[in-house]
């Protein structure tokens, strides 16, 4: 969660010229106003504004409309708080000596530029939120600063036992069922009417394999669970299907695709060794939370933090 936030930029400020041979005067912008010190370094609203930006690129790979926007306003009571701890944690690193591999920046940026359709949008992108790459990059640096020194710091010194994996789990053992799941071979094609010939063969009793390789069409083997993994209608067809029944041709976009029931494997109790890794993975995350917790108040009680009422 640390790699999400980032640390923005010093304080400007902003000069004004005045006509007909007046001086220059400095006056106070609004987005250059103080709104904590941390230690030797300021936060201003500018920093407050850029955080949100930053966070709203970073969320965008995750989640979009709406939903985006609905995360972002969820964020913005607690973003100085983080903003604030951000800074902390990456004065720490600088302290500590801990470096970053530029090789990874690069490596982030690029997998960023990814989610765009060429190099021009993403240039875009960055300007309308008011930023440059190097901006960008200083940002992703400094979140891996943020991340080396916490897993130096915390995380390594993170022990699970198996003792406490056991007493999770039988504490929390209903928690621990798998939803019923279905195997399926999947065929697409373009040709609509070729694939609803291919479902009334199917109907017939020839093998889908068979057919799919007989008609030179795309197949693929998938395992799905009741739970959101298959698009909306395809899921609501499948999980009607009996064992060895395939749906009716499905459009998805300008393909269309049968979906076969090869098997169903009911819902059941994990047992411990299926469970584990789950437990492990919950058990370092809570204790991650509380040593986090510690390690940031260490830092915030031997720091000097002014917040300004705004």
């Amino acid at each position: 969660m640390y790699l999400k936030k980032i640390r923005t930029f010093r304080l400007m400020v902003c000069l004004v010229a005045f006509c007909a041979g007046a001086s220059w005067a400095t006056i106070s912008c609004a987005d250059d106003t103080i709104v904590a010190i941390v230690n030797n370094d300021v936060i201003t609203q500018k920093d407050l504004n850029d955080f949100k930006s930053f966070m709203r690129m970073q969320l965008g790979s995750e989640v979009q409309g709406e939903r985006l926007e609905k995360k972002i306003e969820e964020m913005r009571f607690d973003m100085l708080n983080k903003l604030i701890e951000d800074r902390l944690i990456v004065q720490e690193a600088k302290n500590s000596g801990f470096r970053v591999d530029e090789s990874r920046v690069k490596g982030r940026i690029n997998e960023i530029k990814r989610q765009y359709p060429s190099e021009a949008d993403f240039e875009n992108a960055i300007l309308s939120q008011g930023f440059v790459q190097a901006d960008l990059e200083n940002r992703i640096r400094e979140q891996f600063l943020m991340y080396n020194l916490i897993e130096y710091k915390v995380r390594r010194s993170i022990i699970i036992k198996p003792s406490e994996v056991t007493e999770y789990y039988k504490a929390h053992v209903s928690d621990f069922m798998a939803p019923e799941t279905r195997e399926l071979t999947v065929v697409s094609g373009t040709d609509e009417k070729q694939m609803h010939d291919l479902s009334e063969r199917i109907k017939k009793g020839e093998h889908i394999g068979d057919l799919a390789k007989e008609l030179s069409l795309d197949v693929n083997q998938v395992t799905a669970a009741k739970s959101g993994q298959l698009n909306k209608d395809v899921e609501e067809a499948v999980f009607l299907l009996s064992h060895g029944t395939a749906t009716e041709p499905i459009r998805i976009d300008s393909r269309y695709y049968i979906f076969y029931v090869d098997s169903i494997i009911p819902a059941h109790q994990l047992l411990l060794p299926e469970a584990k890794d789950t437990i492990s993975g919950l058990l370092q995350n809570q204790k991650m939370q509380d040593e986090l917790s510690k390690f940031l108040n260490e830092i915030k009680n031997r720091s000097y933090i002014k917040i300004f009422s705004r």
